[in-house]
């Protein structure tokens, strides 16, 4: 293990309880605002985010709908993909 990855990385708990403690944010905004007959659209950028995504409405009480937002590259040369 890299020396500095102790100090860099946090670890499984630290990240499970700031989950707990955004869905609890949010939840608490969601109630102001959402019916309960509709669902919430909860909408990730990229499949890299869904693991969080997925984290976190396991925290919500609300009716959701997930639908994934792809983006591509802008043509150009200051943007470009690299895979």
């Amino acid at each position: 293990m890299h020396r500095d990855l102790a100090e860099i990385l946090l670890d499984a708990e630290t990240i499970a309880q700031r989950v707990d403690e955004l869905a609890s944010q949010l939840a608490k905004r969601l109630d102001e605002v959402a019916t309960r007959d509709e669902p919430i659209v909860m909408l990730p950028v990229l499949t890299g985010s869904l693991v969080f995504t997925a984290d976190l409405i396991r925290h919500l009480p609300h009716k959701l709908r997930l639908d994934v937002v792809p983006v591509s590259s802008y043509p150009g040369p200051a943007t470009s993909s690299t895979g």
